[in-house]
This record gives structure tokens, C-alpha cells and sequence, in this order.
């Protein structure tokens, strides 16, 4: 059996966290606007796609591996194409009812919603990124000019 390795974040564990937050939160207010027309779901609709591509993208600069950005779309509903928004609408999904097909699609982006509040829920078990490496020491040279007053004043800001 083939051991799976967990990503590592490439932010801190606490960046991470309001990022994605970040995310849910706009896609609770996709998912809760009111809807009362085609026109609405059609617009509504295409925010939630670009709400989703920004998901993916985010989730690949979090993490070292695309394991949870694959998680992520593979939970998630919006998979279809530009074209077939641009072309049929949301509306043209096959579903008759606006309704049924606002129903439809607020399932779908509370599923989308869940999986991110399951990446954020399991933030603490990725390993954070190492400490930048300090490359310089605790000396500083200054160059100055001939203003002995300012020369004065800025020697005395730099003691402990």
C-alpha cells in the first residue's frame, strides 16, 4: 500500500486559516443572496464559478501539492465550462423548476463550503513552512555624511 503524504503549507498555519475563511464566508453570502429570477440565478451563478476558480487557485498556493485542490473540485460543483454558462445559462442545466434549481444550487455551494471548512479544520496537521533562515547578523554599518548633529542623533536611536 502506497503511503500518502500529507502537503505542507508554503504560509503560516495562521495566513492559511484567514485565507480560507476568507472564502467561506464569501461563499456563504453567494450562496444566501436571494434569488427570484433566471436572471439572477444566471448571475448569481457565474459569481460562484469565479468564487470556485479563485478556491482552486488559493488552495494551490497554500500547499505543496495539488492533494487538496484535487479534493477540493472533486467536492465541489462547479466543474463545467465558461462555454456552456455562456452558451445555455445557468437555466439550461436540465432542471425546469427555478426553484428546485435554486435549491439545486445552494446544496451545491454549501457542499463546496464544507470541504473548505474541512481543509481549514485540518490546518493543525499540515506542517508549516520552516523559518526564513537569517542571513545577516546583529551588526550594522552605517555610512554618514558630515552632519555631526544628525550622525549624533541617529547613533543614539541604534543603542539598546
Amino acid at each position: 500500500m502506497e503511503e500518502r503524504k500529507l502537503p505542507k503549507l508554503l504560509v503560516s498555519r495562521e495566513e492559511a486559516k484567514e485565507k480560507i475563511q476568507e472564502r467561506i464566508d464569501e461563499g456563504q453570502r453567494l450562496r444566501d443572496q436571494p434569488i427570484d429570477s433566471e436572471v439572477g440565478l444566471d448571475i448569481v451563478g457565474k459569481e460562484a464559478i469565479n468564487w470556485s476558480k479563485f478556491n482552486t487557485d488559493l488552495l494551490i498556493r497554500l500547499f505543496d501539492n495539488l492533494s487538496l485542490k484535487n479534493e477540493y473540485e472533486n467536492l465541489s460543483y462547479y466543474k463545467f465550462s465558461d462555454y456552456e454558462i455562456e452558451t445555455r445559462g445557468v437555466m439550461g442545466w436540465g432542471i425546469p423548476d427555478l426553484n428546485e434549481h435554486v435549491d439545486f444550487y445552494k446544496e451545491n455551494m454549501t457542499n463546496s463550503i464544507y470541504s473548505l471548512e474541512g481543509i481549514r479544520d485540518r490546518l493543525e496537521l499540515f506542517e508549516e513552512p520552516d523559518p526564513p533562515e537569517r542571513i545577516f547578523g546583529d551588526k550594522i554599518f552605517i555610512v554618514h555624511g558630515h552632519n555631526e548633529g544628525a550622525n549624533t542623533k541617529s547613533q543614539g536611536s541604534l543603542r539598546p
